[in-house]
Parts: structure tokens; sequence; C-alpha cells
């Protein structure tokens, strides 16, 4: 359990803080918010294609470990390629490259860390819960740092991937379970038509969070934040996530997976009117606490639902299909923001994006009802 635990950690420790902080440090180089949002919306774009390919490889490997460490070690070599130049053409193809590595590490790791507790009857929650708290931590040590030195995020992370390679190589085996005796259809996949629509609710999920994650601290310093404190507003952000995980499975047991997302929904539109109305810096200390009833409860609620609905041989596969819906949707969050943001400002850019939340709840609401009733008439 200790070695779950400590690979979350320092998963959630690289990866996710790079991404995070990317977007600081661009608008440190003087990117603009159009050029921001070009180049967060590479990631997600070759995942759409990465992912697929690498998760369909990795079930039928012999060991999905060494697939995520083969893939974690290019992604490092890349992200020091990074800050070797600051030309917008020379940047745009590093991340391409990084992307491309980066894909699948996301839901092999999910898959790992799933499958192997489900191994052992152990819980999800305190395991994930480690990722936020070394996510938190890091990203105070990190803001920090890039005062001194902007480029300082890739070398961090580029420390931590390397621990998290060893601890991966250190933890039991998992193989996947499709091969050429047993092939079992991505297709069955797309056979539960509840699944199929929180995964295209999921898309929503994600324009929304790409769109806030991208320029919510390019937001912070327009409005005389420092550089320095993002790292701050990541901290509380993270730590918000606390409170779901420790009641994260009670909570989906009482109120269901249909309005443990509804509500995760709503707090993104309640989020994006807090900022409309923004006057200074400070606000934003309050707005991050917002975070831990967004995208952990999409993030934690799917992935659990999709390892106990979604068969063995394609688990990975089912994390995979999760995962590049959620790239679909960080796509257009990053493009579109950026686009309204250069067109329109910020303020009215976030009314916008808190308007489509609420009408994805209206929407969504007849959308999943009408699947209810086809399974029970089913």
């Amino acid at each position: 359990m200790k070695k779950y635990v400590l690979q979350s950690a320092l998963f959630w420790a690289c990866i996710p803080i790079m991404w995070s902080f990317l977007p600081t440090y661009f608008d440190g180089i003087q990117m603009s918010s159009g050029q921001i949002g070009v180049l967060m919306a590479i990631n997600p774009f070759v995942s759409i294609i990465a992912q697929p390919l690498f998760g369909t490889q990795t079930d039928k490997a012999s060991s999905k470990n060494k697939v995520y460490n083969i893939l974690m070690f290019l992604t490092i070599i890349g992200l020091l390629l990074i800050p070797m130049n600051t030309n917008y053409r020379y940047v745009i193809l590093i991340i391409f490259i990084v992307s491309i590595f980066q894909a699948a590490l996301l839901p092999i790791s999910e898959s790992i860390t799933l499958e192997s507790l489900e191994h052992i009857g152990q819980s999800y929650g305190p395991v994930r819960m480690a990722g936020t708290v070394s996510y938190a931590l890091v990203a105070i040590l990190v803001g920090v740092m890039m005062r001194i030195d902007i480029t300082m995020i890739f070398y961090v992370t580029a420390v931590i991937g390397i621990a998290n390679i060893v601890v991966v190589a250190l933890l039991p085996t998992v193989k996947g379970h499709h091969d050429k005796h047993n092939k079992v259809s991505y297709k069955v996949i797309f056979e539960d038509r509840m699944l199929t629509n929180f995964i295209s609710l999921t898309v929503i999920a994600q324009i929304m969070m790409s769109f806030f994650m991208t320029f919510f601290a390019v937001y912070f310093i327009a409005q005389g934040g420092l550089s320095s404190q993002v790292g701050w507003l990541f901290f509380i952000a993270a730590l918000s996530e606390v409170p779901f995980l420790y009641f994260a499975d009670r909570i989906i047991e009482r109120f269901g997976v249909k309005k443990t997302l509804f509500f995760s929904m709503f707090i993104f539109g309640v989020r994006f009117v807090a900022l409309v109305f923004s006057q200074s810096p400070t606000w934003f200390y309050f707005i991050s606490l917002l975070h831990g009833m967004t995208y952990i409860i999409f993030a934690y609620s799917l992935a659990v639902y999709i390892n106990k609905t979604v068969r063995k041989e394609l688990r990975t596969t089912g994390q995979t299909v999760l995962a590049v819906a959620s790239s679909i949707g960080k796509i257009f969050g990053s493009l579109l923001g950026g686009m309204l943001i250069d067109r329109l400002g910020f303020q009215r850019s976030m009314l916008i994006a808190s308007i489509l939340c609420f009408a994805t709840l209206i929407v969504y609401n007849f959308i999943l009802k009408k699947a209810s009733k086809s399974v029970i008439v089913g």
C-alpha cells in the first residue's frame, strides 16, 4: 500500500505540476493569451491520437510498469529541452514531442494503481489523496523557485519524474489482460450508455477546466498578483480536494455518480461567476477553495466507475477513452479561451463560461434521465 501512495505522490507532483505552471512560464517569456492557448492545446490534441495507441498496446503488454517507465523517461528528456529556446516555433515543436510521450501516463498510472488496489482490497481514495497533498506542497516550492529562475519548473519536474520511475519499477508487475487468446473489442466499452453519456459530459467539464487552469494564473497576475504567489493558489486548490477524497466512496455510494457530477458542474459555473466579480488578487485565494469540488470529482468518480464496470481486458483502454474525452475538452478550452480573452477580455469570457456550465446542467439532466429510463426498460 505504501508504494502505491508514494507512486501517486510522485506522479501528481511531476507532470500535472508542469502543465499547471506552463502558462505562467509562457506568460513570463512574453507569449500572448492566444499563443498560450495554442501551446496548451497541443498536448490534448496529440493525446487524442497517442492515448488510444498507447492504451491498447498497454493492455497487450507483458508489463504495464515498463511501458509507463519508458514513456516517463522520454517525457523527462523532452521537457528539459523546453527552456533551451524561447522561440515560439521551437516551443511548439518541443511541446508536441513531449505531448506524444506524456499522453498516456495518467491512464496507465490509474490502471496500474486501481488494478493493484483491487487485488489487495484497498481503497483508491487515500492513495489519490497522497497525490493531492504532494501536488500542493510541490506547487509552493515551484512557485518560490520560479521567482528565482522561471525555468526551475522543468528541473524540479525532471528530478521528481526520475524518482517516479524508480518507484514504479519496484511495484509488483501489472500485466495487460488483452492478448491474442483473449480478444475483446474496445466497442464493448460504448455499450454502457450511461458511461458514454458521462464521458461526453466529461468533454464539457474539461473545456471549462482547461479554460480555467490555462488562464487562472494569467488573470491573477493581470489583476496585480505576483508569479511567486501562483504556487500558493495551486497549494490551496490542491488541498481543497482532500475533503472529497476522504469521503469520496461514501459520497458516491449515497448520491450516485450522476448527482455527484452534476454538483461538480454547478460549482464550475459558480467559480466562473466568482471570477467575473473578482476585484483584486485576494479574491483568487477564496476562489481556489472551490477547486476541490470540480476536477477531482470528475477524475475520481469516473476512474472508479470505469474500473468497476469495464471488463478487465479493457480497463487501460477504458481509462484511455476517458483521457481522450478529457483531451478533446482541453483543446477547445485552451484555444477558445485564448480567443475569447483576446477579443472580449477576461470578465466577459468568464461570464460566457459560467452560462455554458449552467446550460449544460439543464441539457444533461434531460439526457441522463432518458438514458436511465432506457436502461430500466432494456
